[in-house]
Protein backbone atom coordinates (compact mmCIF):
# COMPACT_ATOMS: atom_id res chain seq x y z
CA UNK A 1 0.00 0.00 0.00
CA UNK A 2 2.66 2.38 -0.02
CA UNK A 3 2.78 2.40 -3.58
CA UNK A 4 -0.64 3.86 -3.37
CA UNK A 5 0.65 6.58 -0.85
CA UNK A 6 3.64 7.10 -3.00
CA UNK A 7 0.73 7.49 -6.41
CA UNK A 8 -1.37 9.68 -4.12
CA UNK A 9 1.04 12.12 -3.23
CA UNK A 10 2.31 12.51 -6.95
CA UNK A 11 -1.18 12.80 -7.67
CA UNK A 12 -0.68 16.05 -5.54
CA UNK A 13 2.63 16.76 -6.86
CA UNK A 14 1.21 17.13 -10.30
CA UNK A 15 -1.69 19.30 -9.50
CA UNK A 16 -0.27 22.69 -7.75
CA UNK A 17 -3.42 22.85 -5.60
CA UNK A 18 -5.01 19.77 -5.49
CA UNK A 19 -7.14 19.44 -2.78
CA UNK A 20 -9.70 16.76 -3.81
CA UNK A 21 -8.68 13.63 -5.48
CA UNK A 22 -10.88 11.24 -7.27
CA UNK A 23 -9.77 7.61 -7.21
CA UNK A 24 -11.72 4.99 -9.40
CA UNK A 25 -11.11 1.40 -7.97
CA UNK A 26 -11.72 -1.95 -8.21
CA UNK A 27 -13.63 -3.49 -4.99
CA UNK A 28 -10.80 -6.00 -4.08
CA UNK A 29 -8.20 -3.53 -2.80
CA UNK A 30 -11.24 -1.51 -0.68
CA UNK A 31 -9.75 -2.44 2.69
CA UNK A 32 -6.33 -1.07 2.27
CA UNK A 33 -6.75 1.59 -0.51
CA UNK A 34 -9.41 3.05 2.22
CA UNK A 35 -6.43 2.49 5.17
CA UNK A 36 -4.00 4.50 3.31
CA UNK A 37 -6.47 7.64 1.92
CA UNK A 38 -7.39 7.85 5.28
CA UNK A 39 -3.55 8.40 6.30
CA UNK A 40 -3.09 10.83 3.63
CA UNK A 41 -6.15 12.84 4.12
CA UNK A 42 -4.36 12.74 7.90
CA UNK A 43 -1.30 14.37 6.48
CA UNK A 44 -2.44 16.45 3.89
CA UNK A 45 -5.13 17.81 4.16
CA UNK A 46 -6.59 16.93 0.89
CA UNK A 47 -9.47 14.83 0.36
CA UNK A 48 -9.54 11.36 -1.17
CA UNK A 49 -12.77 10.65 -2.85
CA UNK A 50 -12.62 6.87 -3.89
CA UNK A 51 -15.99 4.78 -5.61
CA UNK A 52 -15.20 1.36 -5.40
CA UNK A 53 -16.50 -0.82 -7.92
CA UNK A 54 -17.09 -4.38 -7.21
CA UNK A 55 -16.33 -6.03 -10.32
CA UNK A 56 -14.33 -4.62 -13.22
CA UNK A 57 -17.40 -4.41 -15.97
CA UNK A 58 -18.71 -2.14 -13.80
CA UNK A 59 -15.94 -0.12 -13.20
CA UNK A 60 -15.12 -0.23 -17.53
CA UNK A 61 -17.99 0.82 -17.87
CA UNK A 62 -17.98 4.30 -15.68
CA UNK A 63 -14.43 4.71 -17.65
CA UNK A 64 -16.40 4.48 -20.62
CA UNK A 65 -18.64 7.08 -20.54
CA UNK A 66 -15.53 9.46 -19.20
CA UNK A 67 -16.00 9.08 -15.96
CA UNK A 68 -13.16 11.61 -14.58
CA UNK A 69 -10.32 10.39 -12.02
CA UNK A 70 -7.13 11.27 -11.00
CA UNK A 71 -6.49 7.62 -10.18
CA UNK A 72 -7.33 4.47 -10.95
CA UNK A 73 -7.11 0.96 -9.87
CA UNK A 74 -7.95 -1.50 -11.97
CA UNK A 75 -7.11 -5.43 -12.61
CA UNK A 76 -4.10 -5.47 -15.44
CA UNK A 77 -6.89 -6.01 -18.55
CA UNK A 78 -8.66 -3.48 -17.90
CA UNK A 79 -5.55 -1.02 -17.34
CA UNK A 80 -4.08 -2.29 -20.78
CA UNK A 81 -7.18 -1.52 -22.11
CA UNK A 82 -7.32 2.00 -20.51
CA UNK A 83 -3.64 2.49 -21.82
CA UNK A 84 -4.19 1.33 -25.16
CA UNK A 85 -7.16 3.39 -25.85
CA UNK A 86 -5.19 6.56 -24.86
CA UNK A 87 -7.14 7.15 -21.56
CA UNK A 88 -4.45 6.69 -19.27
CA UNK A 89 -0.86 8.55 -19.55
CA UNK A 90 1.71 5.46 -19.74
CA UNK A 91 3.90 6.95 -18.09
CA UNK A 92 1.88 7.51 -15.31
CA UNK A 93 1.24 3.97 -15.48
CA UNK A 94 2.00 1.84 -12.10
CA UNK A 95 1.67 -1.99 -11.47
CA UNK A 96 1.06 -1.38 -7.75
CA UNK A 97 0.32 -5.43 -6.68
CA UNK A 98 -1.41 -8.32 -7.96
CA UNK A 99 -4.87 -10.22 -5.91
CA UNK A 100 -4.83 -13.99 -5.51
CA UNK A 101 -7.46 -16.64 -5.25
CA UNK A 102 -7.32 -18.83 -2.30
CA UNK A 103 -9.33 -21.73 -0.68
CA UNK A 104 -10.87 -22.04 2.26
CA UNK A 105 -12.21 -24.76 4.12
CA UNK A 106 -14.06 -25.66 7.15
CA UNK A 107 -12.39 -26.55 10.24
CA UNK A 108 -12.02 -30.17 10.60
CA UNK A 109 -12.83 -30.82 6.80
CA UNK A 110 -9.55 -32.60 4.75
CA UNK A 111 -7.87 -29.77 2.50
CA UNK A 112 -8.99 -30.23 -1.25
CA UNK A 113 -6.53 -31.90 -3.38
CA UNK A 114 -6.20 -29.54 -6.51
CA UNK A 115 -2.54 -31.25 -7.39
CA UNK A 116 -3.61 -31.63 -10.78
CA UNK A 117 -6.38 -30.13 -13.41
CA UNK A 118 -8.45 -33.75 -13.07
CA UNK A 119 -8.02 -33.46 -9.17
CA UNK A 120 -8.92 -29.68 -9.13
CA UNK A 121 -12.39 -30.67 -10.85
CA UNK A 122 -12.97 -33.65 -8.71
CA UNK A 123 -12.34 -31.37 -5.52
CA UNK A 124 -14.63 -28.46 -6.53
CA UNK A 125 -17.61 -31.05 -7.94
CA UNK A 126 -17.38 -33.05 -4.59
CA UNK A 127 -17.66 -29.76 -2.59
CA UNK A 128 -20.57 -29.41 -0.36
CA UNK A 129 -20.41 -25.49 -1.30
CA UNK A 130 -18.30 -23.43 -3.13
CA UNK A 131 -18.57 -19.77 -2.07
CA UNK A 132 -16.80 -16.74 -4.44
CA UNK A 133 -17.46 -13.28 -4.91
CA UNK A 134 -19.12 -10.99 -8.07
CA UNK A 135 -15.62 -9.76 -8.56
CA UNK A 136 -12.82 -9.81 -10.88
CA UNK A 137 -11.55 -12.89 -9.23
CA UNK A 138 -15.32 -14.58 -8.94
CA UNK A 139 -15.65 -13.42 -12.73
CA UNK A 140 -12.23 -15.47 -13.77
CA UNK A 141 -13.72 -17.94 -11.69
CA UNK A 142 -17.06 -18.31 -13.29
CA UNK A 143 -15.00 -17.96 -16.54
CA UNK A 144 -12.79 -20.67 -15.68
CA UNK A 145 -15.78 -23.27 -14.51
CA UNK A 146 -17.35 -23.31 -17.76
CA UNK A 147 -13.86 -23.97 -19.31
CA UNK A 148 -13.65 -26.88 -17.56
CA UNK A 149 -16.89 -27.69 -18.79
CA UNK A 150 -18.54 -28.18 -14.52
CA UNK A 151 -20.40 -24.97 -14.35
CA UNK A 152 -23.63 -26.37 -14.51
CA UNK A 153 -22.71 -29.24 -12.39
CA UNK A 154 -21.53 -26.23 -9.99
CA UNK A 155 -24.22 -23.91 -9.87
CA UNK A 156 -26.65 -25.85 -7.06
CA UNK A 157 -23.66 -25.17 -4.47
CA UNK A 158 -22.61 -21.95 -5.41
CA UNK A 159 -23.47 -19.30 -3.25
CA UNK A 160 -21.82 -15.55 -4.83
CA UNK A 161 -21.15 -12.62 -2.58
CA UNK A 162 -20.90 -8.72 -3.49
CA UNK A 163 -17.03 -8.77 -2.07
CA UNK A 164 -14.29 -10.58 -0.59
CA UNK A 165 -15.40 -9.02 2.57
CA UNK A 166 -18.38 -10.23 2.83
CA UNK A 167 -18.02 -13.54 1.68
CA UNK A 168 -15.47 -13.94 4.68
CA UNK A 169 -18.17 -12.87 6.95
CA UNK A 170 -19.62 -15.90 5.62
CA UNK A 171 -17.16 -17.73 6.48
CA UNK A 172 -16.05 -16.54 9.89
CA UNK A 173 -14.26 -18.47 12.44
CA UNK A 174 -14.80 -21.74 11.68
CA UNK A 175 -12.72 -21.72 8.72
CA UNK A 176 -9.35 -22.34 7.68
CA UNK A 177 -7.23 -21.21 4.64
CA UNK A 178 -6.05 -24.65 2.53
Amino acid sequence: MRVVAALLSCVVAGAAAATDIRVLSAGAVEPGLAKVADQFRRETSNRVRIQFFAAAPQLERRLSVGEPADVLVAPSGLMNDQLRRGKVDAEAHSFIGRVGIGVTVRAGAPDPDIASLDRFKQSLLGADSIVYNHASTGLYLEKLFDLLGIAEQLKTKTTRYRSASARSRRSGSSSRKA
